[in-house]
Parts: structure tokens; sequence; C-alpha cells
């Protein structure tokens, strides 16, 4: 994606600005600039995208102003402001697209918007809030993917907050909708929810099982925070059923992986707890939970890399 916006750029210079209009060559521009701080932004490269995203407004202030632009660089900033967790930022950026596309009346790029804005107020913790985006934007929402993510992020948002039967009853839309356009990483998604779900509402073997696939198939992908938390989840399980030997087993299995890759101190830290509480059978759920909750904070805080340059 890189490549081919910085191609795009190339090609935006090479553009005569008396044949194509007042400010066209400047809009092309600030729209790769916009695509490409988005690309930097999900390698986790936050200052090149910041820095893009400056390069980005400078260039829409000479465009001709296209509203979608505007709202365009506002909705792709929220996501970095939300990784950076400057929520508030983030949510103000995203008020900023909202009111835009409702303005100019885009109900598909209106509901894309509040969908992201329910994505910032579910990392934001404020979960009840993002289920009512989420369910607005259900009625919004026209392409299918999006849509099918829109179905998912409501069904994590209900389990999340206590509402597993409701939950529940999504989870097959949800599967019916993102198997024909999901990508491998948002079926992960699906199966861990389900898995949750499952758990929550007392199917222990199907829990286990959909926990099992979605670990090692995370694990396949080096996804290693993700298969942390689900190895959290799946202790949590074991614990409620006095499965001591196989909590043992799931801390040990996890641990290594942890060591051998890049990650930030602070949730390995979290792990040697987890690992080391369960090796000393003093492994709780109010244990098990917070060392998640030390996880996650610590999955949204930039991590040692020596490509962030």
């Amino acid at each position: 994606a890189e490549e081919l916006l910085r191609l795009a750029l190339d090609l935006a210079d090479r553009l005569d600005p008396a044949e194509h209009g007042p400010g066209a060559v400047e809009a092309a521009k600030a729209r790769a600039w916009i695509h490409l701080g988005n690309t930097l932004r999900v390698r986790d490269e936050f200052r090149l995208a910041e820095a893009a995203f400056d390069t980005a407004e400078l260039y829409l202030s000479r465009s001709w102003l296209d509203p979608l632009d505007e709202a365009l660089l506002l909705e792709f900033k929220t996501p970095l402001r939300r990784a950076q967790r400057r929520f508030d930022e983030a949510l103000e950026l995203i008020e900023g697209a909202i009111a835009i596309y409702r303005e100019i009346r885009e109900p598909h790029l209106l509901g894309r918007a509040v969908m992201i804005k329910g994505v910032t107020l579910q990392y934001k913790g404020e979960i009840e809030e993002a289920a009512e985006c989420f369910r607005t934007s259900l009625s919004l929402l026209e392409e299918p993917r999006p849509l099918a993510l829109c179905h998912l992020n409501l069904a994590g948002c209900l389990q999340d907050a206590g509402h597993s039967a409701e939950a529940a009853a999504l989870l097959p839309q949800a599967r019916r909708l993102l198997e024909p356009v999901g990508t491998r990483t948002d079926l992960l998604r699906l199966r861990w929810t389900e898995a949750k779900v499952a758990a929550s509402l007392g199917r222990t073997a199907e829990a286990e099982a959909a926990f099992l696939e979605a670990r090692r198939a995370f694990l396949d992908g080096s996804y290693v925070f993700d298969a942390a938390l689900i190895s959290l989840d799946l202790a949590a399980l074991y614990l409620r059923q006095g499965r001591v030997k196989e909590t043992k087993s799931v801390a040990a299995e996890i641990l290594p992986v942890f060591r051998s890759r890049e990650v930030h101190r602070d949730a390995l830290a979290a792990m040697i707890v987890f690992q080391r509480a369960a090796d000393l059978e003093h492994l709780s759920l109010g244990l098990v939970e917070d060392i998640a909750a030390r996880l996650r904070r610590a999955q949204n805080e930039p991590e040692p890399r020596s490509r962030a340059t």
C-alpha cells in the first residue's frame, strides 16, 4: 500500500495544474497523503503517520477544499489518536467527520464514521455508549464488510457489558455477513467473540474448543497479544471448572512465546505474573482480569521498534 501511495504522489507531481484546474493537483496530493498517513498508522509508525497527516492538511488547505477530503482526514486521524490513547482528541476528530457527512448527506460514510466513534468509545471503556453507536451504524451502512464488522463490534460490546444472550442472538448474523467478505483476522475475532459468549452462557466445551482454535490461529499469525489475551480467557474458563493442571499448562505455553518476541516490557511482566501465579496455584479470576487489563494497556502503548524512525 505504501509503495502504491508513493507512486501516486510521484504521479501527482507530474500533473499540470493548468490542465486540471485550480486546486485539483493539491487535492490529489492531499488524498494520497491522507491514505499514506493511515497506512503508516496501521504499521505503528506513529511519528511518520503524524507527519503524513500534517502534510495532507497543508495540501488540503491549498486545494479546492472538498468536504469529503476534509472529513476523510478527520476520520483517518481518529485511529491514530486512539492508538496514542488520546481518546478525547480522537472523539473530537470523529465528531467533526460525522458533522460533515451528515451535512452533505452521505449516509454510508456517516455510518462508517459513527462506527469508528463506537470503536473509540469501546477502547475508552465506555461500552454502553459504544454499543449505541454500533446500533446507529447498522441502519446507515451499505457496504458488506463494514456492515458485517458492525454486527461483530456490537456483539462484542454486548458481551463485555454482560448482555451475553443478546450477543449470542447477533452472532449468527455476524457470521453470515462476515464469512464472504471478512479477512482472516476478522473471522478470528468472530471466533474469539463466539468463545467468550459461549463461556458466559455456560457452554464450556464449545467455549474451550473455540478459544483453543482462535489462540492457535493468532499464534500462527504472530498476533501474540491477542493469543495472550485468549490464554487469559481460557485460564478463566479452566479456573471456574477447577482445572488447575490445564491452567498451569496455558500459562507455561504462552510465556515462552512472549519472551521470544519484541514486546512491551509491561506486557512481558504481566505474563510473568500470570505464569508464576499459575505455578503457585495462586491464580484467581480477579487476578486474571487485572493481568488482562495490564496487557491491553501495554498493547496500546508504543512498543520498542527499531524501524520506527
